[in-house]
């Protein structure tokens, strides 16, 4: 069955920051059945936007990298650690729920696959 974005699933308030954006993240893991102790997020500036506010006249592509997945293989872990993956996602896209929901299912995405070993 899909997980819509919809209040049904996300039925948390949304505030445009960054505590709103870890609730939408420990649903998400929930609803993907991933372990969020696990995960670290982290919320990247966004150096198109301030691009923009510094260079009035400033013309660019934001096509730049909307979030990133990363872990530590076997042998960077210490020994008796567990592993720790890091979901990152740009700043600009905490104005935007559905566009965050969306990158984060896509970094997820890559904690079970990657992570998992696949």
């Amino acid at each position: 069955m899909p997980i819509l974005p919809t209040p049904e699933y996300f039925p948390d308030p949304y505030h445009k920051d960054r505590p709103s954006a870890e609730l939408l993240f420990r649903r998400l893991c929930k609803h993907m059945h991933v372990d969020r102790k696990q995960i670290e997020l982290e919320i990247f500036a966004d150096e198109t936007e301030e691009l923009r506010s510094i260079l009035p006249y400033w013309q660019g592509n934001s096509a730049g990298c909307a979030g990133f997945y990363d872990h530590k293989v076997e042998g960077e872990l210490e020994a008796g650690s567990e592993q720790r993956m890091l979901v990152a996602i740009r700043s600009t896209y905490l104005a935007d729920p559905l566009l965050l929901i969306a990158t984060m299912a896509h970094e997820l995405g890559h904690v079970i696959l990657l992570g998992g070993g696949q």
